[in-house]
């Protein structure tokens, strides 16, 4: 280097040739007074965080700046009267020789320049995901490096990190079931001595390594009859999923409406924008936050009513289902995805499929008379009993009905025959003669008429609360069919029980609250609301009639008898008729509807629930009679309920039927071989 005027007349002198190592020293000026010293630096070991401490010899007076890499920040700068510096940095990228170099600046101008180098690498890091698809995790990390990852501690997989930086494992390796793990992760580098880095930061996914089942469709049931727009589906999934829900038939295929699954399980979305009219397939699949999707669910056939409002002329712009390319063969609508070739160029940019016969260019209904004059919409309850959904467990039912008739029959062979004990004139009240007219029944203990309303409402509540969850404009039809059938199922017991009771030695019959059933409704509403079953199977006695001062053993015998069997003839119909009311879609038709189904739910249900042996119910009245009689009337009334759960889409329905099926044709069967063979036989000896 050739010498250059200084001031003061001074002469710069060619810096020395540094000594070999890890210290590069350079300085444009090298006086001999001890103010214009070059910058020397070292480093020491990193630590595992990515720090390291620099030192090194300064000149006094002068500015050191300590700068990492390219940085045009220094990430420290000393000054002052001292002859050496210290400074501790942070932050170290990972690589093999990493620079880091010091600027030093004397008070005159000289500036002179040292660096060294050091190997280091950081901890990689996890890529955040609360749920991995098929157990894949992910992250970044130093290229060509090794990564360690450690499950719950102990367990460990690894991986090679890409040219891109960029890491993939998979917990399936290590045969992990499904659940929530532990993750860190540390990474080996490829240079130097191979040094291993710190652990990351621990986060915690669960693994999903199966595909989710599909989601349960309860609404609308099978066979309902809908509106094209604000139906709600709803049913059960799993927690965080999305559910979709698709419509098709052999013209139109299309979403009618997806939605969250909340952290109970349940889900509801109202069909929007739905098919033309006629009859379609419904089903649901849900697609999980690990984005693995569902098969679809079991699919019920429903009908979208078409709106007698819309014009049959359609725009040239409206899709038709010549526009679509037509399947072969029906098949289940996909939830997820239209059929392959359909023409999608005429639809809404919001995802609403265009359908033949729209009530208006843009979706929505012109003004004019609702359809069917129900202006309150559709609710769930009007579609759990239907001729498809009772026959849709196969032959299970059937095999009930004829058990049903074999019992009968069996029972008719009895000492005291059921069929005697039913409701008749005989013996029920006073003679006419004895007081010239018939006896009135007085009621003038106990219960009043207020607390009977009031006993009544309250049961029409618990059955309006053991329902599925209604829309707003809906709910007051509902709690009005849920009222008549609480009325309908209580006036049945009392009339059967003052036409057993009453008017035998003098009694007069008094009303009294049943404790038992203010119990068993609260039981049988929460528990139908819980298990979500469809209809629910409730107890709506609350009402109970007492005679005093004692009422005969073959009197209350009599009732227990009588009453079950009155609340089955009562169920039965109630299910026929509103397997007949289906066809009636109007406002009437739909509360009419509602009450049958209800009242075969409250019939059927207070049936078989009273039949447990406890205080104040049949069950315990018949147990101490006798334990023949109970059994048999108990699994008729069994019977009745397992006919009401028939529609139940759940995969134990069928099973439960079956042994309800076998114990009735079992204890029919041994019964009427005792009263026909054995019985006879030791008679005659």
């Amino acid at each position: 280097m050739l010498g250059a005027g200084l001031p003061g007349g001074g002469v710069a002198q060619a810096a020395p040739s540094p000594s070999p190592g890890s210290e590069e020293s350079t300085s444009s000026t090298t006086p001999p007074e001890e103010s214009s010293r070059p910058v020397t630096i070292d480093h020491g070991d990193p630590t595992p965080d990515g720090r390291v401490t620099v030192t090194g010899d300064k000149a006094p007076g002068a500015t050191v700046h300590i700068r990492i890499g390219d940085a045009t920040e220094p990430s420290c700068i000393r000054d002052g009267d001292e002859s050496s510096y210290r400074c501790e940095l942070r932050g170290l990228p990972s690589g093999d020789s990493i620079r880091i170099g010091a600027t030093q600046r004397d008070a005159a101008g000289t500036t002179s320049e040292a660096s060294t180098s050091v190997s280091f690498i950081a901890a990689p890091s996890i890529n955040p995901a609360p749920v991995a698809a098929f157990g894949i995790i992910g992250g970044r990390g130093y290229p060509g490096a090794t990564v360690t990852v450690t499950i719950n501690g102990s367990s460990t997989v690894t991986a090679t990190v890409g040219s891109d930086g960029s890491w993939v494992v998979s917990l399936e390796e290590l045969g992990l079931p499904a659940g929530s793990y532990r993750l860190s992760a540390t990474q080996t580098a490829p240079f130097g001595t191979k040094p291993v880095s710190a652990r990351s930061a621990e986060v915690t996914t669960r693994l999903e390594s199966e595909r989710p089942a599909a989601p349960e469709l309860r609404a609308p049931r099978d066979g309902a009859v809908v509106p094209a727009s604000g139906t709600r589906a709803s049913g059960t999934g799993v927690p965080g999923a999305t559910v979709t829900v698709g419509y098709g038939n052999a013209d139109h295929e299309g979403v009618a409406c997806s939605a969250p699954v909340a952290d109970d399980g349940s889900w509801s979305c109202t069909i929007d924008g739905g098919g033309p009219g006629g009859d379609f397939r419904l089903s649901a699949s849900q697609r999980t936050e690990a984005g693995m999707t569902s098969t679809p669910s079991t699919a019920v056939t429903i009908s979208f009513a078409q709106d007698p409002t819309a014009s049959p002329d359609t725009d040239d712009e409206t899709a038709t289902p010549e526009d679509t390319a037509r399947p072969e063969n029906p098949a289940t609508p996909s939830p997820t995805a239209p059929p392959e070739g359909q023409d999608t160029s005429d639809e809404p940019e919001d995802g609403q499929s265009s359908t033949p016969g729209a009530p208006g260019e843009d979706g929505t209904s012109p003004a004019g008379p609702e359809q069917g004059g129900d202006d309150e919409g559709p609710s769930p309850v009007a579609s759990m009993l239907t001729a498809q959904s009772i026959w849709a467990g196969g032959g299970a039912p059937l095999v009930i009905a004829l058990a049903l008739l074999l019992a009968v029959g069996a029972l008719t062979a009895l000492r005291r025959p059921l069929l005697a004990a039913l409701p008749s004139g005989s013996g029920a009240h006073a003679p006419r003669a004895a007081i010239g007219r018939r006896p009135r029944h007085a009621m003038t203990a106990g219960l009043g008429g207020l607390g009977l309303g009031v006993l009544v409402s309250a049961a029409a509540g618990a059955v309006y609360l053991s329902l599925p969850q209604v829309v707003e404009p809906t709910w007051t039809r509902v709690l009005t069919a849920a009222l008549i059938a609480t009325v309908i199922v209580n006036a049945a017991s009392l009339l059967t029980a003052l036409r057993s009771l009453g008017g035998r030695g003098g009694a007069e019959p008094v009303l009294r609250v049943s404790v038992v059933g203010l119990v068993l409704l609260a039981a049988t509403a929460v528990l139908s609301r819980a298990t979500g079953t469809e209809p629910p199977v409730l107890f709506v006695l609350l009402a109970a009639v007492q005679t005093a001062p004692v009422v005969a053993a073959a009197d209350r015998r009599r009732l227990a008898l009588r009453r079950p069997v009155v609340l089955l003839v009562l169920g039965a119909a109630a299910v026929a008729v509103a397997v007949l009311l289906q066809s009636f879609p109007s406002s009437a038709g739909t509360l009419a509807t509602e009450t049958a189904v209800l009242t075969a739910s409250a019939a059927l249900g207070s049936a078989a629930v009273g039949m447990l042996p406890l205080p104040g119910l049949d069950g315990l009245e018949l147990w101490r009679w006798s334990r023949r009689r109970w059994l048999l009337l108990g699994l008729l009334c069994a019977g009745g309920a397992a006919l009401l759960l028939a529609p139940t889409s759940s995969a134990w329905v069928p099973i439960v039927l079956g042994a309800a099926a076998l114990l009735v044709l079992g204890a029919s069967a041994v019964t009427m071989l005792w009263t026909r063979v054995v019985r006879p036989a030791l008679d005659a000896d």
